[in-house]
């Protein structure tokens, strides 16, 4: 058991909506996402959203904890590929993806005897939302299509029963997964700037190694002479 690990928490990701949910909360907390900082599916205000999301975490006394995050159907891109011969369903896969309007995506292939089924979201906008908690000291254990919520859950939004049966099923929905960076990409690396100093000391050192044998020089033909 990782006794390490932040207790468990369900974000619901919707077009203009935050919905959350933890143990000790008698009912979901919702942020709205107003245009001028998330509009059309894009964030045109990463520093905005995260100031929203700080704000919206402090005003609700929300502690750290990890978070499985639900996104709607309002914010995915999805299709059924049917018929389609093995060989050539990558192709139409692909095609799929390069139609949608976001350069860059998080995407998943459900797979049947009947169909593959291909879901894809807009890359940045989980990104922000993500790192926006990350920052705050959550963390992210997994990221599903409301799909993993079953045919029979709310997949509108976030009410209490569907909270607590997804903290009850958090293993199996777990399938579902989508594979994202779990890094906070926004945070610049430490490393290149110890490297950038240690390439600075260590041109420091040739230098005046170098000025030391040229005074030796110097000094030996001065000698000679």
């Amino acid at each position: 058991m990782d006794f390490n690990k932040k207790q468990p928490a369900i974000l619901f990701l919707d077009r203009n909506r935050v919905d959350f949910w933890t143990t000790g909360l008698s009912a979901p907390v919702s942020i709205q996402l107003p245009e001028t900082v998330v509009n059309l599916l894009e964030v045109s205000n990463v520093a905005g959203l995260e100031n929203l999301i700080k704000t919206f975490v402090q005003q609700n006394s929300l502690p750290p904890r990890t978070l499985t995050i639900i996104l709607s159907f309002n914010i995915l891109f999805e299709k059924d590929f049917v018929e389609i011969l093995p060989e050539k369903r990558e192709i139409e896969i692909q095609k799929f993806l390069g139609s949608i309007p976001f350069e860059n995506l998080y995407s998943k292939s459900f797979s049947s005897p009947q169909a593959t089924h291909v879901i894809a979201v807009n890359k940045d906008l989980c990104d922000a939302v993500k790192n926006s908690f990350l920052k705050l000291g959550f963390e992210i254990d997994v990221i599903v299509p409301y799909v993993a919520l079953g045919p029979e859950a709310n997949t509108d939004t976030l009410d209490l029963r569907t909270s607590q049966q997804i903290i009850k099923n958090l293993d199996s929905m777990k399938q579902y997964g989508i594979p994202f960076e779990k890094i906070d990409t926004s945070i610049q690396p430490i490393i290149p700037k110890e490297t950038k100093t240690r390439k600075v000391n260590i041109r420091l050192y040739v230098m005046i190694g170098s000025l030391g044998i040229l005074i030796m020089v110097l000094f030996t033909l001065l000698l000679r002479g």
